[in-house]
């Protein structure tokens, strides 16, 4: 029997489809609103909101039914029903019909004979060449997205198949909008990237057309062109494209930019935005223009009603859109009171008017308003206005997933450089350095699939980094499953405990970390630690084209011997270290001296077992 796909987004359409060639499911999809009745199907995939109503229509107690949304504790689901969490993968869904929508063996022979529905995802016939001028297409791994590459230049058309295609992508070309709107309906493409200057049918008007056709409307569209001005730019938004690239183009940045949009695909949708308005003309107008983008759209009428709608959103929505004068609570209320709220306080604010004068401008300033758009508008301002936020938007993060991993000292460090202009200069300068290592991981790896590896590491390290900055020390480096750190006593007026002493409170915090972090792992880790203080080189170290803010020398070799010979779950420590805190700690010293590999003489070493 069939299973029957319930949706209230658009965008889940070709998730579903996808889910259903990848695990030999008939599917058909139909909106949550459709009153039709849902006999003839063995698997009912339904909102989560439209649970109830679906249990009331099904067709028997035979039928099983998949309900996805954000599962939490305040809705315990019916016996029998199957929890989908949301926002899910293809992958993800495609596993829940393999496992509750396929048919007996006599039932899919049946459907075998009958027209499917869903039409096939993949056309083994784009996969090969066409004819060079008229577009060619280059096959990939055929579970890889499908890009439609459409430019006149024969140069970029084999960028992208290059490029794309090694990234597991299977890449048809176009040589003009004319030509790719022709291929459209055979490739039925994941993606479409265009240049805009091209005969026939420019850039612009093949996005145009793309998102004015109901079919295509939810396929993602970006603008790779060397129209580089701010107007060209917005044209572009305005057009309805979800990115926009300048020539000429890195391929690292290509590969990324096409992978954040096609991951907005694999998760159901893109960012979902607030409208706030009490004119419902206005509201469902900025909400008509989002929609076609792939946005979700939740609406309020007021400030107020905006509050309770947030309070009511997980996720919160990645921009708020909302009218400066309306009734209850006005725009520049409810933007006062977003900044007062942690969780809100980050949410871009975008504000709308028809008083477009400079007291007012200033006003939606101070309530946290980063753009303005006056009324009235055109639906297309306000999207390519909002497109361009959630690019900032989305900037922003990668900037702060970037201060996550570089050092503070390192990030200061390459600001000085970039303003004074020159290269890094090494330096010498005493701090302590900590090397913690995990014991008998490696062994333990060859029994854990590659994924179970990485997300046993990434715990570890996310338990492990709190301690470090903590004490006020900076990661140097990872080094498979050890870590490097660094303390430094820095001249800048600010009072601070010994350099050794931090670095020794970190240890002992990190192995109370592991402690906590292995009550919820079925095999415990075990980790070995050694410190040590002395002089050492740091600066930007490397080749021309990659350099690495780190630091060398017999230091950091001296305390990544120290762990090795350190106890299990311990701290290991030289005497010269010791001496600078001995009065801050409580040691036991080794009854003989310690042979450190590389060193010529053995040393005296102490385990710390506290702080006093």
């Amino acid at each position: 029997m069939s299973t029957l796909f319930l949706y209230r987004r658009d965008a889940l359409v070709p998730l579903a489809a996808r889910a259903g060639e990848a695990a030999g499911v008939r599917v058909i999809c139909r909106h949550a609103d459709d009153p039709a009745g849902h006999a003839g199907f063995g698997l009912v995939v339904t909102p989560l909101e439209d649970l109830d109503a679906t249990r009331s229509k099904r067709a028997g107690d035979q039928v099983t039914i998949v309900a996805y949304g954000r599962h939490g504790a305040s809705r315990e689901l019916p016996a029998g029903v199957v929890p989908l969490q949301y926002p899910f993968r293809a992958a993800d869904l495609a596993a829940v019909l393999s496992r509750h929508g396929r048919e007996p063996e006599r039932e899919r022979e049946r459907e075998r004979e009958r027209e499917p529905v869903v039409p096939p995802l993949h056309d083994s016939s784009t996969s090969t060449t066409t004819g060079e001028g008229e577009g060619t297409g280059a096959g990939a791994d055929e579970g890889g997205h499908r890009v439609l590459a459409v430019d006149d230049d024969l140069f970029y058309r084999r960028l992208y198949e290059r490029v794309l295609c090694e990234a597991g992508y299977t890449v048809m070309s176009a040589v003009d909008g004319e030509d790719a709107w022709a291929r459209l309906p055979a490739f039925a493409p994941d993606l479409v990237i265009s240049d805009v200057e091209m005969p026939r049918l420019d850039g612009y008007g093949l996005c145009k057309r793309v998102k004015e056709h109901a079919q295509w409307a939810q396929t993602p569209f970006v603008i790779c062109s060397s129209l580089s001005q701010g107007r060209d730019v917005e044209r572009g938004f305005a057009s309805g494209t979800d990115d926009y690239l300048i020539k000429p183009i890195h391929e690292d940045e290509l590969l990324s930019r096409v992978g954040e949009v096609l991951a907005s695909i694999e998760q159901g949708g893109r960012e979902s935005v607030l409208v706030v308005d009490d004119s419902r003309i206005i509201r469902n107008l900025v909400r008509g223009g989002l929609a076609k983008q792939g946005l979700e759209v939740r609406m309020a009428g007021d400030g107020q009603e905006a509050l309770e709608v947030l309070a009511g959103m997980d996720p919160i929505p990645a921009v708020v859109v909302s009218d400066f004068e309306m009734p209850r609570m006005s725009g520049f209320e409810l933007g006062m009171a977003l900044r007062r709220e942690p969780r809100t306080r980050g949410i871009p604010l975008i504000m709308m008017s028809a008083r477009d004068d400079t007291r007012n401008r200033k006003l939606m300033k101070a309530a946290g308003a980063v753009a303005f758009l006056g009324k009235p508008f055109e639906p297309d301002k306000m999207v390519a206005l909002v497109e361009r936020v959630l690019a900032e938007a989305r900037l922003k993060e990668e900037k702060r997933r970037i201060r996550e991993l570089i050092a503070d000292d390192a990030l200061a460090q390459v600001v000085r450089e970039v303003r004074l202009g020159r290269r890094s200069v090494a330096r010498s300068e005493r701090m302590t350095l900590l090397f913690s290592d995990l014991k008998g991981f490696s062994t333990m790896c060859s029994d854990l699939e590659a994924k179970e590896v990485v997300e046993l590491l990434n715990g570890y390290f996310d338990a492990m980094i709190p301690p470090i900055r903590e004490a006020e020390g900076d990661v140097d480096k990872f080094i498979g499953d050890a870590i490097m750190a660094r303390f430094r006593d820095p001249d800048d007026g600010v009072a601070r405990e010994p350099s050794p002493l931090r670095a020794i409170r970190a240890g002992l915090g990190m192995l109370e970390a592991l402690r906590a972090y292995n009550q919820a792992l079925p095999r415990q880790l075990h980790m070995r630690i050694g410190i040590n203080h002395g002089e050492v080189v740091i600066g930007a170290i490397g080749s021309a084209s990659r350099r690495d803010f780190t630091t060398i020398g017999d230091t950091v070799n001296r305390a990544q011997r120290l762990e090795s010979n350190a106890s299990v779950d311990g701290i290991l420590i030289m005497e010269h270290t010791y001496e600078l805190v001995k009065d801050r700690v409580v040691v036991a010293r080794r009854a003989e001296k310690v042979a450190l590999k590389g060193i010529p003489e053995p040393v005296a070493a102490y385990d710390v077992l506290g702080v006093k």
